[in-house]
């Protein structure tokens, strides 16, 4: 692996832990988790190899190029707020709760809130950080124009 190869991955990899860390905020912020620090040391390096097995062993994803990266980055909160909003909403009918987040967590399968938090943020912070780590990659190693 050269060493141009290796700094694309270093930034996407520092852009899942930069988007980690501040998922782990908002989520502790609106008082969702109670051990911020101990979900950010086990959140980070689960995402970094998630990302790096998208990257390097996902074979649905290994012909996607910037666009594609870009697309996800950008819809994955849509589809998050959508999921979301469903939660709250199937949440909503099983009693009063004090706030949107407590009655999406009553929501269970099929819409759960872990299916909610897998598309965005998880989803997004991935995708992010495979749009940076492509966006780089096609500026030094630039793919072959198709006819």
């Amino acid at each position: 692996m050269s060493k141009l190869r290796m700094i694309c991955d270093v930034a996407g990899s520092a852009l899942v832990v930069v988007g980690s860390g501040v998922a782990v905020w908002v989520l502790a912020y609106f008082e969702v988790l109670s051990e911020p620090w101990i979900t950010a040391f086990i959140a980070a390096p689960i995402l970094v190899g998630a990302a790096l097995w998208t990257w390097y062993a996902s074979k649905a994803a290994q012909d996607f190029d910037t666009e594609k990266w870009m697309a996800g980055t950008l819809s994955t909160p849509l589809l998050g707020a959508a999921s979301f909003a469903i939660d709250v909403f199937i949440g909503s009918t099983h009693g009063h709760y004090a706030n949107f987040v407590q009655a999406a967590f009553q929501a269970g399968s099929p819409f759960g809130i872990l299916l909610t938090v897998l598309i965005c943020p998880i989803g997004t912070i991935i995708c992010a950080g495979s749009w940076v780590r492509s966006a780089l990659l096609d500026r030094w190693f630039p793919r072959p124009e198709e006819d």
